[in-house]
C-alpha cells in the first residue's frame, strides 16, 4: 500500500485517484497475500464476514480459490520443520 501511494505522490495523482483506482482498492481490500512458487495467493475481504480468495499467475490470469484450496495452502507454511523452528512444538 505505501508503494501505491507513494507511486500517487510522485505522479501528483489527486485523493480521488488513490481510492477510486482499481489497484488501490484491491491493495486496499486484500487482508493477506501468500507468495508462492508459481504464484500469489490473494485473501480479499471487502465486507465485514466476507473473504474471497484468487490465485494470480506471472500472466497475470487470475482464479478462484476454493476454502478448502486455501487451507491447502495455508497448511504448506505450517509443516512439521517450520513448526519446530519457531519453537511450536513440545519435546
Amino acid at each position: 500500500m505505501a508503494a501505491f501511494n507513494e507511486y500517487c505522490t510522485n505522479h501528483k495523482k489527486s485523493e480521488y485517484f488513490y481510492h477510486s483506482y482499481h489497484l488501490g482498492k484491491l491493495i486496499y481490500y486484500t487482508q493477506e497475500i501468500i507468495l508462492e512458487d508459481e504464484s500469489l495467493c490473494l485473501i480479499i475481504r471487502p465486507k465485514i464476514a466476507a473473504k474471497r480468495a484468487f490465485r494470480l499467475f506471472e500472466d497475470l490470469r487470475a482464479q478462484e480459490v476454493t476454502p478448502e484450496e486455501l487451507l491447502n495452502i495455508r497448511d504448506r507454511f505450517l509443516t512439521l520443520p517450520v513448526l519446530e523452528e519457531r519453537g511450536f512444538l513440545l519435546q
